[in-house]
């Protein structure tokens, strides 16, 4: 029993660092959208457009947080249980996710710096 109890945590250690990081993009998204409409200004986008800009822009970003992450869950959603337990798996699987929080943050001051 002491087996399955062991694999319960650490299986659930993946899908909280999966909602982690789709909460880390949407705020980066969020947050390099009102530094775009800033930047813009009000001449450009009125003030009574933002609320559906904010809102089709939080709908994107959450399809594409989404698709992002979506291939790892799978990927933890197939492994067998004693690859799941091995070293190599924690490792890959911080770097992944790691490297996907580092995307964002590329994108997002890609984003501000062509704008």
């Amino acid at each position: 029993m002491a087996t399955v109890e062991k694999l319960g945590t650490r299986d659930e250690r993946l899908p909280k660092a999966a909602m982690g990081v789709l909460s880390l993009l949407m705020l980066i998204s969020f947050l390099t959208r009102a530094v775009l409409l800033g930047m813009a200004g009000h001449g450009n986008v009125p003030f009574s457009a933002w609320p559906r800009v904010f809102l089709l822009g939080a709908w994107f970003d959450l399809l594409v947080a989404m698709a992002t992450v979506s291939p790892l869950l799978l990927l933890a959603a197939l492994a067998l249980d004693w690859w799941r337990l091995s070293r190599f798996y924690a490792v890959m699987r911080f770097l992944t996710l790691w490297g996907i929080c580092l995307g964002v943050l590329f994108a997002a001051v890609a984003e501000v710096t062509f704008w």
